[in-house]
């Protein structure tokens, strides 16, 4: 099964106020995930390099986690706010907030 996860950066990533670590966007990669993030590339450059994808302004959002998940079986958003609940939902993703998601947690990481 072909999978993609994106994450929105402001409120959801540790780096920039949110909950998730980097290292659980590593995690994913090494186990066959698609992963890519949604706004504030200045801020994630910084410490993680190795995206597979990034969506950013002033790209329309939508339109580009559409094209992105094309092709995948399961699409998950994963941001903190309802706006972009709502952008998952118009581009035929599942969605999580970040305060509810979920990643194993590697002892050796």
């Amino acid at each position: 099964m072909k999978k993609i996860l994106a994450f929105n950066c402001d409120g959801t990533l540790e780096i920039s106020g949110g909950p998730i670590k980097l290292n659980t966007l590593r995690h994913f990669q090494e186990e066959g995930w698609r992963v890519g993030i949604c706004g504030n590339w200045q801020v994630v450059k910084k410490h993680f390099d190795s995206l597979d994808f990034y969506i950013g302004p002033p790209q329309n959002k939508a339109e580009n986690l559409e094209r992105e998940g094309r092709g995948f079986e399961l699409k998950i958003f994963v941001a903190a706010s309802l706006a972009d609940k709502e952008v998952a939902i118009k581009a035929g993703w599942d969605f999580t907030f970040a305060k509810d998601f979920y990643a194993p947690v590697r002892r050796d990481t």
